[in-house]
């Protein structure tokens, strides 16, 4: 700790705020690591200084920035990578906390496309042919005048998300203060939100719009918040790439076009270049298992596109000055203005896929009919670097990937705080050494037997987590093909929240899941005794932004790229089983390369400490000896 007299004086009333929070909400359950990161974060606050924290499952994060935050009286950006955070921190943990420290000001702020627009609204309502559908107009604006937020997702329920799409304006083609109903706008009155309260909840992607809009999307702040950091490089390397497809391109030139007065014909030179395009993209051959097809050099699209976004930004750009000299057009004129707006951001798209930017990954992905251009960036560090400004920013998660910090431009040593649970006496993590290697072909069929006695001992009661959908399909279908006494639930089979509640309610059953399902669920107590991971899971190899990410690292690229996104990927998936002190169970790994490759203890850095195996009959009597259910 440092001797400095600020420094101590925020760490002693972090902590005493701490210790009060937690006698008046947890029963005075005292969590040393929890204690160590709010004392951390005190710190943080008082020297300006970085921060990287791997707090373990059960540590109580969330109370451990936001405590030290508020008793500061410091501004607090929290943005997180999941939605179940954002409700957690909203719905639960801010409230609790003001329960106890008095009034605590917070909001949360999404990006201006989850709001509805009041002035498409008028528009629509008014027609030019932008939505025939007067009733689906009607029952939107009634919603709009009695939802308190206006949040979109209000309607999801309701309407597909094509239609929805046509009530909400994006940031690529807002018009701010200019809009006439600029006053009366539920982003503007979000952000309004956001910028008297003390603290505010975003996700990630919004954090890097406001990264990529040199800090003019979010209020100022005093204490920056990651949490999920283990996200962070990703989301900032596709915020700060592009997103071009024949859909986006039909939507701004068809914005566009329905604004002229030969807007039939425009229409169609409108749709012929999105055609032209979205053909030329299902033109490229990709290789007979590709999902995509990287571009080095960038990706020539049609010069005649560009030509037309050109002539109607100039036809637009009349239109709105036409209007604007007119009396009672001001309909007219704000859409000119947003069409302009759009058109423009897809010129600077467009430029982009033809002249990428240094470190910029160009690919192309998708099926044939739906394929889009992507681009990701590299120079991640480089933009974080800039925002940062050497002003407080903590990084945490409960697995922190090695060399996190340099890669997000915070480079200061990781604070590792443990966690509360007993991960030794409570769970067994099983690794199935005497399996094939995964390369030989009957390993498949070997880790699916395995699988399948382990989860007989387990008497159902698991998440089978799988790298691949045909690794579920094949498993499922060569040791599950009989008719077990529990019930087998398959990713697909009904929505997420759906499955995961059948899961819970059903306390013998299995659930078997890929990526989706390694992170961000949470299911404790007697429906949970094992989870089966089925191989390392190592980046996809054809993956663009990985494979650029390879290409970059050189030969270190193992070791800088591949090992510490397993390691993140695999620490996720283990972490799925013990979420509460008194669960009890076994992680079973059955890629035996952990046990038999040089980099085995690389890839376990961000595991729990477990008690560790390779024999299949010291985790079948663990399971066998876990009390009977309640």
């Amino acid at each position: 700790m440092t001797s400095d007299p600020v420094s101590t004086a925020a760490t002693e009333a972090a902590t005493e705020a701490l210790a009060r929070v937690v006698d008046a909400l947890d029963g005075g359950e005292v969590r040393p690591g929890q204690v160590a990161m709010a004392a951390a974060v005190a710190q943080a606050c008082a020297t300006d200084r970085p921060l990287v924290v791997q707090a373990g499952t059960g540590t109580g994060k969330s109370l451990a920035y936001l405590v030290p935050a508020v008793v500061l009286d410091r501004r607090v950006v929290v943005a997180t990578a999941s939605k179940a955070l954002q409700d957690q921190l909203a719905a639960k943990d801010l409230p609790r906390l003001a329960s106890v420290l008095g009034a605590v000001d917070f909001a949360v702020l999404k990006g201006r496309q989850n709001y509805v627009c009041h002035q498409k609204l008028d528009e629509l309502r008014v027609g030019g042919g932008l939505f025939a559908d007067e009733a689906v107009v009607t029952e939107v604006a009634a919603w709009a005048e009695a939802s308190p937020t206006g949040e979109i997702a209000e309607l999801e329920h309701r309407f597909d998300a094509a239609t929805l799409a046509r009530f909400v304006t994006a940031s690529d083609e807002c018009t701010g203060a200019r809009c006439p109903r600029a006053d009366d706008c539920r982003a503007n009155a979000a952000r309004a939100r956001a910028d008297a309260a003390q603290v505010v909840v975003v996700n990630q992607h919004l954090l890097a719009a406001d990264v990529e809009a040199d800090g003019a999307v979010l209020p100022d702040w005093d204490l920056l918040v990651v949490d999920e950091a283990h996200e962070l490089e990703d989301v900032m390397a596709q915020a700060l790439g592009e997103d071009v497809g024949g859909g986006r391109i039909r939507r701004v030139l068809g914005t566009a076009t329905d604004l002229l007065a030969d807007r039939d014909a425009r229409g169609a030179d409108a749709r012929t270049a999105a055609d032209r395009f979205a053909d030329a993209l299902d033109a490229i051959e990709f290789g007979p298992r590709a999902r995509t097809r990287r571009f080095p050099d960038g990706l020539g699209v049609d010069a005649r596109l560009g030509g037309l976004v050109t002539a109607l930004i100039e036809r637009c750009n009349a239109v709105g000055a036409q209007a604007a000299r007119a009396s009672g057009a001001p309909e007219t004129t704000v859409r000119a203005e947003r069409a302009v707006k759009a058109l423009s951001r897809l010129t600077s798209a467009l430029a982009r896929t033809l002249e990428p930017q240094p470190g910029d990954v160009v690919w192309v992905e998708g099926r044939p009919g739906s394929r889009r251009v992507r681009i990701a960036s590299l120079a991640v560090a480089e933009r974080l670097g800039g925002y940062w400004r050497e002003r407080p920013v903590v990084c945490t998660s409960a697995t922190v990937p090695p060399g996190l910090g340099p890669k997000v431009a915070i480079d200061v040593d990781v604070l590792r705080v443990a966690s509360p649970f007993d991960f030794r006496a409570q769970a067994l993590f099983y690794v199935a050494r005497d399996l094939p290697d995964p390369s030989d072909p009957q390993w498949r069929a070997s880790a699916a037997a395995t699988t399948r006695r382990l989860v007989d001992a387990a008497g159902g009661r698991a998440l089978l987590l799988f790298t691949s959908w045909a690794g579920l399909d094949e498993t499922l279908a060569t040791a599950f093909a009989d008719t077990p006494p529990y019930r087998v639930l398959r990713q697909g089979e009904m929505d997420k929240h759906a499955l995961l509640e059948a899961f819970r309610a059903d306390e013998t059953s299995v659930l078997a899941a890929t990526r989706g399902f390694w992170a961000g669920i949470d299911v404790p107590g007697d429906p949970l005794r094992l989870v089966v991971i089925d191989r390392i899971p190592f980046p996809v190899p054809d993956d663009p932004l990985h494979a650029a990410r390879r290409d970059a690292a050189g030969s270190a690229a193992f070791t800088s790229v591949d090992v510490p996104h397993a390691a993140t990927h695999l620490a996720q998936g283990a972490g799925r089983l013990i979420r509460t002190r008194t669960d009890r169970g076994v992680v079973a790994l059955m890629d035996p390369r952990l046990a038999r490759k040089r980099y085995g203890p690389d890839l376990q850095q961000c595991l729990p400490t477990m008690g560790k195996t390779v024999s299949i009959d010291d985790a079948l009597a663990f399971l066998g000896a876990l009390a009977p259910p309640r």
